[in-house]
């Protein structure tokens, strides 16, 4: 008799806590329809970015019915504001646009006599990169019969 007391409390505790928890999301789905995978998602230069992609979930309405407000321009590395708007609600969100990713580079072997003057852009075939890469040295070579030389690519926005 005492067992099955203590199981009904434990019962009606969690169904109870259930319903409070329940309660609590629907409070908060209807204070905050719009929710977002990031509220400052950042965005690689030169990359096309669809501030709809950006929404994760709309409660009670339609995707379309979001209102998205804003520039970005993604050939431009800076902070741009993106409003979403539903009804009342209004919902900010800061995209940075970055260049995150390092240049490439294809070397290739280079032969010069010791008169030369040498230069980085003779080791290089060719450079991958979203802006404009500056070459260079890291220690400038000397005028000895064969050596590894290590070169440095540095882009625009570094």
């Amino acid at each position: 008799m005492i067992n099955k007391r203590k199981k009904d409390k434990f019962g009606n505790g969690l169904i109870t806590f259930l319903f409070i928890c329940i309660i609590f999301l629907l409070c908060y789905a209807f204070k905050n329809p719009v929710l977002l995978y990031s509220s400052n998602p950042e965005v690689e230069i030169n990359h096309e970015y669809d501030p709809k992609e950006n929404i994760q979930q709309v409660f009670f309405h339609s995707d379309s019915e979001v209102k998205i407000s804003g520039d970005i321009d993604t050939n431009k590395i800076g902070n741009y504001e993106i409003t979403y708007q539903l009804k009342n609600y209004k919902k900010t969100c800061k995209v940075s646009v970055k260049d995150t990713k390092a240049p490439e580079l294809k070397v290739k072997a280079y032969k010069a006599d010791m008169k030369e003057d040498i230069q980085p852009e003779s080791f290089v075939e060719s450079v991958k990169d979203d802006s404009k890469v500056s070459l260079s040295f890291k220690k400038k070579p000397t005028k000895d019969k064969e050596q590894t030389l290590t070169i440095i690519a540095k882009d625009a926005y570094c």
